[in-house]
């Protein structure tokens, strides 16, 4: 009797768990531990160990993409099957899923380290070293939640989370308080970065990868593109300081 309820209550309890915010193909916490941020400070390239680097920006670092709920998570990873069964996911998407899959399951950065620019700019992310085309720069890494109009006009950090290229998406990568150095990196209509979909374990991610190779020492920057400045002001000519 007593194994009958108990296999009840292990088949109904998760019914009604709380749901919690999911974190996806994370590491150990303990891999976090021995990480360095690398950033320049009067002409030279310091270290910052990881809680210098949470306590000096006010954000937590993540290695990749978390959810707002486990419905969410539920409901997004339905969709990116669907969508790839119809054929809506990309050959290239796939192939680059592929490609980087290691990079994209154990949160990877490239050779990076940040530069404070200007007040009204704040940081930006430059090359450590000298940068082939087509190098991984990062994952665009945040917590994945349902777009907001009125709220994400004001927020600064979020990139649009398409399942594929055809139409508009419901859902945001909001990298204000959670995210890695991806959302450091400045616009500039002349860009020498470009964003991909890559399609990897079941989900679609948002990577950045160099369109040109880039010296040793110059700024990382991508196009934000113009549904991003619809509300904000433009720099001039995309890019004045």
């Amino acid at each position: 009797m007593r194994q009958i309820l108990k296999k009840i209550l292990d088949f109904f309890m998760p019914l009604f768990q709380k749901e919690t915010p999911h974190a996806f193909s994370l590491p150990s916490a303990s891999s976090k531990g021995t990480m360095h941020i690398l950033y320049e400070q009067e002409g030279k390239i310091q270290r910052w160990t990881l809680p210098e680097f949470e306590k000096e920006m006010e954000i937590t670092y993540i290695l990749g993409l978390e959810f707002a709920s486990a419905k969410i998570f539920k409901k997004v990873r339905a969709t990116c099957a669907q969508a790839k069964k119809r054929g809506d996911v990309l050959p290239q998407e796939i192939w680059l899923g592929s490609v980087f899959e290691k990079e994209i399951l154990e949160g990877k950065v490239g050779a990076l380290y940040l530069r404070w620019i200007k007040p009204h700019i704040g940081y930006g992310l430059f090359a450590a070293e000298d940068l082939p085309k087509g190098y991984y720069v990062g994952e665009y890494a945040g917590v994945v939640r349902p777009f907001s109009q009125r709220k994400d006009a004001k927020n600064c950090y979020c990139f649009e989370y398409k399942i594929h290229l055809g139409g508009a998406s419901s859902y945001t990568i909001d990298a204000q308080d959670k995210g890695n150095l991806v959302r450091f990196i400045n616009h500039n209509s002349s860009s020498n970065l470009t964003p991909q979909l890559a399609f990897c374990n079941g989900l679609q991610h948002v990577v950045l990868l160099t369109n040109q190779p880039v010296a040793k020492g110059c700024e990382l920057t991508y196009d934000y593109g113009p549904t991003y400045w619809s509300k904000r002001e433009m720099p001039l000519q995309g890019r004045e300081r």
